[in-house]
């Protein structure tokens, strides 16, 4: 029923005065796009971060898995201390 005589509100409007009616039309329609270019921005940002967040997931995988390939290559050669003075070398760190 309320929305139904909304309705009746807004037709007996357009009807009355089409000029203001057109107008507030476009005011609104304004306000849409000033909207959708506010989401679409928001929408940019954020595809951004994850897309970041992907990239440093796989750098963080990548690593784990050559730490994990030296760790097995080394483990029945090298001393568990000296291994891992090896990695901190290769990974440009040193050994506190």
């Amino acid at each position: 029923m309320r929305f139904i005589s909304r309705a009746c509100i807004i037709v007996n409007r357009a009807v009355a005065s089409p000029s203001v009616f057109v107008a507030g039309l476009k005011e609104k329609l304004a306000e849409m796009e000033t909207f959708r270019d506010i989401l679409c921005g928001q929408i940019d940002t954020l595809q951004g971060f994850f897309d970041q967040c992907a990239q440093s997931a796989s750098a963080a995988t990548a690593l784990a898995g050559r730490y994990s390939a030296l760790l097995g290559a080394f483990s029945n050669v090298i001393e568990p201390e000296q291994l891992m003075r090896l990695v901190y070398m290769l990974f440009g760190r040193e050994l506190a």
